[in-house]
């Protein structure tokens, strides 16, 4: 797999796919693809395919104490 910021670059260049920015500040590593970039099965598949692919390396989060 690519390092991230630059499967970043390239992800947001398909359509429907821009970086994250629900803040109001832009997130770099993080999309947010709409309807017009999962219109064929194999757009889908692209998009499912790098999610998974990129949760074999992402790090766990920390777990919280339960209270």
């Amino acid at each position: 797999m690519q390092d991230r910021p630059s499967l970043h670059d390239q992800a947001i260049e398909k359509r429907g796919c821009r970086t994250m920015d629900f803040t109001k500040r832009p997130m770099s590593g993080y999309i947010q693809i709409d309807e017009t970039g999962l219109k064929t099965k194999k757009e889908f598949d692209y998009w499912i395919g790098l999610a998974l692919d990129y949760n074999s390396i992402a790090k766990a989060s920390k777990k919280r104490k339960k209270k």
